[in-house]
Formats: structure tokens, sequence, C-alpha cells
């Protein structure tokens, strides 16, 4: 029996109690809050200045091929190629000089009236443009002509073709034509005369 006063029993160290708290892992403490970064104003302008080089790329590509394309961008004197149907063309402008570029806009409205001898086309766009359209070609071109218009072009000079002997913007008068001139195309309203040689 042990005194109340007297000198305590030492106890084994393997008989110490063991706090509850000391067998679980210790709970991971939350780290601390990251403190707000400001965004820096240098790649806030590098951004910036990304959207605004992707837009104006965006807006000068668009108005590229609609200048190219659309019926509405032709102007009077312009150079064209067309593609698609009488009603519902596609205009591509293109240098007069272009082998492709058979016609010429010679008026152009969603309310001309073009020649009975000019080509006439509505662009596929809203406001349904109106092209009129006559040859462009200059002496020495040779032209493919078609009965309905649609497989006109110009090409090699081989037999069959026309060849352009005179041009004239003064006139539409086919008596005007050269002697040895066997075809001809008039613009009666734009006073315009194109006289040609049959090649064999």
């Amino acid at each position: 029996m042990t005194e109340p006063n007297g000198p305590s029993t030492p106890t084994d160290p393997g008989d110490e109690p063991i706090p509850a708290s000391s067998s679980e892992p210790p709970t991971p403490s939350a780290p601390p809050a990251a403190p707000a970064v400001a965004k820096s104003p240098r790649r806030l302008l590098v951004r910036l200045a990304a959207v605004v080089v992707v837009i104006v790329v965006g807006v000068i590509a668009y108005l590229v091929f609609f200048q190219k394309s659309d019926p509405t961008a032709a102007k009077v004197g312009d150079c064209v190629s067309i593609t698609g149907s009488e009603s519902a063309a596609t205009a591509t402008r293109l240098s007069c000089d272009d082998q492709s570029a058979l016609y010429m806009v010679t008026a152009s409205g969603t309310t001309v009236t073009c020649d009975a001898y000019e080509v006439s086309y509505t662009g596929n766009n809203r406001d349904r443009t109106k092209l009129c359209l006559f040859y462009n070609v200059a002496v020495g071109d040779c032209l493919k002509v078609t009965q309905n218009g649609d497989g006109d072009a110009k090409g090699a000079c081989v037999a069959g073709m026309l060849k352009v002997i005179s041009v004239r913007t003064d006139t539409s008068a086919a008596s005007q034509c050269p002697a040895e001139s066997d075809a001809a195309k008039v613009d009666e309203t734009r006073n315009r005369l194109i006289c040609f040689v049959t090649v064999t």
C-alpha cells in the first residue's frame, strides 16, 4: 500500500497511457490564401492587341472577297469574269488584260436596262444588283462564241473562232466594220461595235 505522503513508485515507461490524439495523424492545415496578384498591364495590352489584329485581318479578308465576288462592287468600266447562272451570278473583278476577263461592265444597278446585245447577269446578293456586260476584247483577240453565250471565252486563235479586227466606241453600226469582216457584235445603247473575221 502506498502511503499518501510517501515517495511515489515510478511506473514502467511501457505502462504510461498514450494520449488518444497521438494515435491519429495530424490534420493538415489549409495553405494560406495566395495574395491576389494584379494582372500585368503589359499582358493585357498584348492580349488586346492580338484580338484587334484578328478582327482587322478578318475584316480585310471579308472585304477582299466581297470586292472580288459581289456584283455590287463591280463598277462601270470594271472587267470581270462571270460564274453561275444568269439570275444568280458571281462576278470576279480582274485586270482588263487578264485572259479570263471576258466582259466589261457597261451598267450596274437594281433598275438598269441592258441592251438587247449585252449580256446581263443578276448577282446572288440580297439587293439583286444587275450587271450589263459587253465583251472586253482588243484587236487580235480571238473569241469562242456559243449560241446561248454561256460558253463564250477568249482563247488561242484556232479554226472556227472569231478574231477581233476592229473595236469602236463611237458607233454601233455594223456597216462601219472593215470589208473583210464577216461578223459583228453591236451595243446600240452604249454605242459600241466589235468587228470579227472567222479564223479558217
